[in-house]
């Protein structure tokens, strides 16, 4: 098995605020853990409020059977009690929604924030379609972040003292097993002109040399 990894590439329709002003999926892009970029929403008022967030994924051109997608975010929700006539009662709270949507269909699976950074996975076996995963799929795969805060998980609603529900990297693991298409050669010869190797068809090898195909 093989695992590839790709992260956003460009905004596909986007609600949620970010930090720090510009492309919302720069700000969740990294490889890395970076705090000081995030898309979120912070509670200003007696009603919660929410948002939604999604983006495109570079092309790729790999080759091989999809066993596993999963989407993963890190994510978590503050509450900050600072400043006087404020009501310090805690009991809110956030919540996030990952989704996948491959063209005309779409799967989502929701979890509750926690105050500490934990990273959150959404992952299925098949397509939005309920069909085995293709690269085409892939290559048309939309992932989106959706994060709600309820009225009091941010007392006061102030951005620089944090506040809310904030998601501060997203990416997508596929698993797959490598297809003929990822070995150029066997032995000098390309491996487009090769029918069988040692009398056995070429579609009925699962290594050369240690090497899925």
């Amino acid at each position: 098995m093989s695992l590839q990894t790709i992260r956003p590439n460009a905004d596909n329709g986007v609600s949620l605020s970010v930090v720090p002003s510009g492309s919302h999926y720069a700000a969740i892009d990294e490889a890395s853990l970076d705090t000081g970029d995030y898309v979120y929403v912070y509670n200003s008022g007696l009603s919660g409020i929410s948002g939604t967030d999604r983006f495109n994924f570079p092309d790729q051109s790999l080759a091989g059977a999809i066993s596993q997608v999963a989407i993963k975010a890190v994510a978590k929700f503050t509450y900050d009690y600072s400043g006087a006539g404020y009501n310090k009662v805690f009991n809110g709270g956030g919540t996030m929604t990952l989704y996948q949507k491959v063209r005309a269909n779409e799967v989502s699976q929701g979890f509750t924030l926690t105050t500490s950074n934990a990273t959150y996975t959404f992952s299925r076996t098949l397509n939005p379609a309920g069909s085995a995963w293709t690269w085409a799929d892939i290559n048309d795969l939309i992932g989106g972040i959706y994060l709600y805060c309820n009225a009091t998980c941010s007392i006061p609603p102030k951005q620089t003292a944090g506040g809310g529900s904030m998601a501060y990297q997203m990416w997508v693991e596929i698993t797959y097993t490598e297809g003929w298409a990822n070995i150029a050669k066997v032995n000098g010869v390309s491996q487009a002109d090769i029918d069988k190797l040692f009398g056995i068809n070429k579609l009925s090898i699962a290594k050369i040399n240690g090497v899925a195909v």
